[in-house]
């Protein structure tokens, strides 16, 4: 309900009753954030990008996501300022996906997603508008029924929430808001590659090295996309997935602060110190150096 700098990565959001990630600006802007490679499937709802909020919420830019068996909410947007939703993969929805609501009027960009009917789908449904005045740049997008070809302007994949009808030309812009990360969307028939590097899928080990490793329940719901396999986005009845239990030894981390003693070691600290305020050379602070070297 209120942050300023933050970044959610390689996460996995399954079973949840209502939506999977709401987020506000109640006690302060929600401004700067950046959402990416995550999964999100099975949620009754999914995730809800300006909840009831009294500050500025937006400048957030939602990247390299997959849907799969998910209702809505793809995310939902209902901030004030600019939100990117750029090449992220959706699978099986109902009848609807991202829904602009609130009265706020942000800038929103909706670039190179891949949007892939399943059973559960409801023919030639995607967005929603239903209330405020936005200014939706959208364009270069794959539906399969809609938009097999991607194309400049497909405001076609937008409708009004209570009507079905088309979405108001005055709301539809033809120029790109200048995009928040400055990232170069991908094509969006490029999207499916997401899939083979997506979710809480990595460990590090005390050297600093990486594992990788998905749970099962992300590997059927990343297979059956794959393959065209749909489950009932309202399915409650869910079995968490078996997970393998790690165990450290008593001096794994002797101080601490987040940094395995054989990598503080390694890299000329000394086990004992809390670290948690050092400066690296990179700018990183404490373990976010440890951290960043999951990526590599």
């Amino acid at each position: 309900t209120g942050c300023d700098g933050l970044i959610i990565d390689h996460c996995s959001f399954s079973f949840c009753d209502d939506q999977a990630l709401a987020v506000g600006s109640n006690y302060g802007v929600f401004e700067n954030v950046t959402m990416q490679k995550c999964i999100f499937s099975e949620n009754a709802t999914m995730v809800i990008l300006g909840l009831n909020g009294t500050f500025d919420t937006g400048k957030i830019t939602f990247i390299n996501n997959a849907f799969i068996d998910s209702r809505q909410r793809t995310p939902n947007i209902g901030g004030s300022t600019q939100y990117d939703v750029i090449n992220n993969y959706y699978f099986n929805w109902v009848g609807r996906l991202t829904n602009i609501n609130g009265s706020a009027s942000p800038d929103v960009n909706y670039i190179g997603n891949y949007l892939k009917e399943g059973t559960y789908t409801t023919a030639d449904s995607a967005n929603k508008h239903q209330n405020g005045t936005p200014s939706i740049y959208t364009a270069n997008n794959y539906h399969n029924s809609l938009y097999p070809t991607p194309q400049l302007d497909d405001r076609n994949l937008w409708q009004d929430f209570s009507t079905g009808d088309p979405v108001s030309a005055s709301l539809f812009t033809t120029t790109e808001h200048s995009i928040l990360s400055g990232v170069v969307p991908d094509s969006a028939l490029n999207v499916p590659d997401i899939l083979d590097d997506i979710g809480a899928n990595k460990y590090l080990n005390l050297d600093g090295s990486f594992g990788s490793y998905s749970d099962s329940y992300d590997v059927t719901k990343i297979a059956n996309a794959k393959a065209n396999i749909s489950s009932d986005p309202d399915n409650k009845v869910w079995v968490l997935p078996t997970l393998p239990l790690n165990t450290r030894a008593a001096n794994y981390d002797t101080s601490g602060d987040g940094m395995p003693d054989a990598w503080k070691t390694a890299n000329g600290l000394n086990p004992a110190t809390d670290d948690s305020a050092f400066v690296w050379e990179s700018g990183y602070i404490g373990c976010e150096e440890y951290l960043n070297k999951i990526d590599s």
